[in-house]
């Protein structure tokens, strides 16, 4: 089993570049970069965080390739594009308000329903 921690930044591009695609290719690495650069620490903890949810609620969704596909388009190509144009605000805050979105439209349902699940079967052992 793989305890390697799953990277969102990875992932989209696997998915997106298939046959193309290269770990810790162009990329990765350009956003890497930015992270290392520009990021405070609490942006670091907080994608490390989420950065295995996402990649797990994606994958469970029927069409998780599509979303892959559109998060590229998006995200990853306009980012790296802003920072090799040295543009790393604009960078950051696409890096930023993608993940802040996804964690608001993917996690936060999904964690409710898990916890509305959880406090369920809690309840009904209680009552039993």
């Amino acid at each position: 089993m793989d305890n390697r921690r799953k990277d969102i930044f990875e992932e989209i591009c696997k998915y997106h570049l298939r046959d193309k695609y290269k770990e810790e290719g162009v990329e990765v690495r350009t956003i890497r970069w930015l992270e290392d650069n520009f990021f405070t620490s609490e942006d670091l903890d907080n994608y490390r965080k989420v950065s295995d949810l996402l990649v797990d609620e994606i994958n469970n969704l029927k069409y998780g390739n599509v979303i892959y596909d559109y998060l590229y388009d998006e995200m990853i190509e306009p980012c790296v594009n802003a920072i090799n144009i040295y543009d790393f605000k604009y960078a950051y805050i696409i890096y930023r308000s993608t993940l802040d979105q996804l964690n608001e439209e993917l996690l936060k349902p999904s964690l409710e329903k898990k916890l509305v699940k959880v406090l369920k079967n809690k309840n009904n052992k209680e009552i039993k």
